[in-house]
This record gives structure tokens, C-alpha cells and sequence, in this order.
């Protein structure tokens, strides 16, 4: 065999290997996010602890990216405190912070400072105005009304993740409803976020909610669960 064969076939092994090497990543890379965003978290935060710890690490966006999924994980479990601390060592952690705190009932002016800036992305979506509205109503500052009045009342069909997310804006409507005095209307939106079958902290909640003898109470109920650094989180649906 000729110099140039082995050559060849060398340069082609190697080819062969990168082309792999770089698949092999790519999928580690969108593994965690694609996870969350399908309801699995407990997966994903498993899939962020690899992703952390492979090799490709060494690149400052899959640092991001481990650490974002991480972050998400900690706050749909209820894990509150720790996915805080989480965002707060992120690059784009905004949105991820200012939910943290309104969910814990914490420090409405940081919320609303972080929530704002995650609200003027483009990528922005109706339950993080929800949060906006929330956490302005809490500050006591203007504009908590129309922010909300400004999010349609259903969730567009379009929108990413509806597994985790639609119960998420169901919910957020809902307190925002009984924050304000709407119980009544907010009833439907509390049933249908208690209804999902996917667990997280917004239908843990919901159903609280739901579980309180009157509104009154229910409004009462929301704002003491909102000191609640975390919460026992049923197993999602696995895959069959």
C-alpha cells in the first residue's frame, strides 16, 4: 500500500471522526433545553450536569447553556432559592431571576428591574409580561394593569412549550386575577393550570389554590406559598 493510500485513508478516518465528534456535541448541546421545553427537567437536569462536565465546557455558550438548564430545572421543581443563585450566574439571566423572586414574594422593585429587561427581547413570551404585571403590582408601581391587559387571554398556539408553559401562563393569569380582586374570573384559568399532567411549581400552586375554601382565603393561600424556598414535585409522565 502506497504513501498516499495510507494517507488517504488516514485524512478520511480522521473526517470521519470530527464529523461525529461535532454531532456527538451538537446533540449534548440542545439535549438539556429540548428536554425542559418537552417537560422532562428531571432529564434535563441531568443532561446540564453531563453537558457541564464534557469536554466541550471549555466553550463559554455551553457553559450558558448548562447552566440556563439548570437554572430552569431548580425553579419548575420549586427549588426556588437554589435556581436564584443559579441565575443570578448567568449571562442572560433576567427573566430567570425576576420569575424566581416573584414567585418567592421577594424584592418586587429587583423583579420588576430584571423583568423588565427580559420583556424587551423579541423573544420574549405572553407569561413572562405575566410576570412583568406581577411583579409591578407587587412594587406598587404604574403600569401593572396594562402590562396585563396588554397579554391575550390565551396563550397563542404557536408559543414553545406548551407542556410546561401553558399551565405556567394559566397560573400566572390566575394570581394576577385574584391579586386584583377577579376571583371568579380567575377560576377558569386556575382549573385548567391544576389539570395538566406535567407537575411543576405553577400546578402544584394552582391547586392550592383551588383547594382554598374561598377566594379570600385562596388569595391568602397564594401569598403564603410565595415564601416557600421549595416544594415536593410529583415524577413527570416518562416516555414510553
Amino acid at each position: 500500500m502506497t504513501g498516499s493510500v495510507v494517507f488517504l485513508l488516514l485524512l478520511g478516518a480522521a473526517t470521519l471522526a470530527a464529523v461525529l465528534a461535532i454531532a456527538w456535541a451538537l446533540v449534548m448541546l440542545r439535549q438539556p433545553r429540548a428536554l425542559v421545553q418537552d417537560g422532562y427537567w428531571r432529564e434535563a437536569a441531568v443532561a446540564a450536569e453531563r453537558l457541564g462536565q464534557s469536554w466541550l465546557r471549555i466553550l463559554p455558550s455551553v457553559r450558558e447553556e448548562a447552566g440556563y438548564a439548570r437554572a430552569a430545572c431548580l425553579h419548575l421543581e420549586g427549588k426556588l432559592e437554589d435556581s436564584l443563585v443559579a441565575s443570578r450566574l448567568l449571562r442572560e439571566g433576567a427573566l430567570l431571576e425576576g420569575a424566581n423572586l416573584v414567585m418567592l414574594g421577594r424584592d418586587p422593585e429587583r423583579a420588576v428591574e430584571r423583568l423588565t429587561v427580559a420583556c424587551a427581547s423579541p423573544r420574549a413570551l405572553p407569561e413572562d409580561h405575566l410576570f412583568l404585571a406581577l411583579a409591578r403590582h407587587a412594587a406598587g408601581v404604574a403600569g401593572a394593569e396594562t402590562t396585563f391587559a396588554s397579554v391575550a387571554a390565551d396563550r397563542p398556539e404557536t408559543a414553545p412549550s406548551p407542556r410546561i408553559y401553558e399551565p405556567a401562563f394559566r397560573y400566572l393569569r390566575a394570581l394576577f386575577l385574584l391579586k386584583t380582586g377577579r376571583a371568579e374570573e380567575a377560576a377558569a384559568d386556575l382549573a385548567a393550570a391544576s389539570a395538566s399532567p406535567v407537575t411543576t411549581i405553577y400546578v402544584e400552586r394552582a391547586r392550592a389554590l383551588l383547594a382554598a375554601p374561598s377566594s379570600s382565603s385562596a388569595l391568602d393561600e397564594a401569598d403564603a406559598r410565595s415564601s416557600l424556598t421549595g416544594q415536593v414535585i410529583e415524577e413527570p409522565p416518562r416516555r414510553e
